[in-house]
């Protein structure tokens, strides 16, 4: 499958579905994609220099904050595609989605352990 195959696979026809495999090359193609994405829109809108999105709203310094506030919109869209398709691929792998959520909650209580320094 090529590159454009693959990310047509990934956002089109399965954006949205746990079930099934994706193959590594897929995979792979569809997280350069969401990469290169990424990338794209945080150069077009200024995201790396954008304040929390609260603190944001609430005190707009800048005259386009709704074109910052449309770049933060942008960079969440390809979350849940991505999410299903590491999912897919785990199932490739021979494991269960569920390894997923596994690993999501471990990082997120180390990251909440090093935060707060415990």
């Amino acid at each position: 499958m090529t590159f454009n195959q693959a990310v047509y696979s990934a956002i089109w026809r399965k954006p949205f579905s746990f079930a099934g495999r994706m193959r590594r090359r897929d995979y792979w193609y569809f997280t350069l994609f969401c990469a290169l994405y990424l990338l794209s829109v945080q150069a077009l809108f200024g995201a790396w220099e954008m304040p929390s999105l609260l603190g944001f709203l609430a005190f707009p310094q800048h005259e386009f904050y709704a074109l910052r506030v449309l770049g933060g919109i942008l960079v969440l869209l390809p979350i849940i595609p991505h999410i299903c398709a590491t999912i897919r691929r785990l199932h490739d792998s021979g494991l269960s989605g569920w390894v997923y959520l596994g690993i999501i909650v471990t990082c997120s209580i180390v990251s909440v352990m090093l935060d707060f320094g415990g």
